[in-house]
C-alpha cells in the first residue's frame, strides 16, 4: 500500500465516520460509562468485548453518518453473537 492509498483511504472514513480525534473521544466515553455499571465485573470476555464494539459502532454513528448501514448491521451482529452464546450456540 502506498501513501497516497493510505491517505485516501483515511479520507474516506473521515468522510464516513468524522474526525478521528472527535470518534474516540466520544466512544472512549461510552466505554468508560460501561465500565462503571455493576455488572461489569461479573461479565466475561465475549460481553465485554461485544459490548466494546457495540460502543465503537454507536460512536461512529454518532459521530459521522447515521445511514451508514453496515454500521447497523455490526451492532445486530455482535449482540446476536453474544445471545447465541448464552443460548448454548457456538458461534
Amino acid at each position: 500500500m502506498t501513501m497516497d492509498n493510505l491517505t485516501d483511504i483515511l479520507a474516506d472514513r473521515g468522510k464516513e465516520y468524522g474526525d478521528f480525534s472527535s470518534e474516540c473521544e466520544l466512544i472512549q466515553s461510552i466505554k468508560r460509562t460501561l465500565r462503571s455499571g455493576p455488572k461489569w465485573v461479573i461479565m466475561d470476555d465475549a460481553q465485554k468485548e461485544a459490548l466494546d464494539m457495540v460502543a465503537h459502532k454507536m460512536g461512529r454513528i454518532i459521530n459521522g453518518n447515521p445511514n451508514n448501514i453496515d454500521s447497523w448491521r455490526d451492532i445486530a451482529g455482535y449482540t446476536t453473537l453474544i445471545v447465541d452464546r448464552i443460548k448454548g450456540n457456538n458461534y
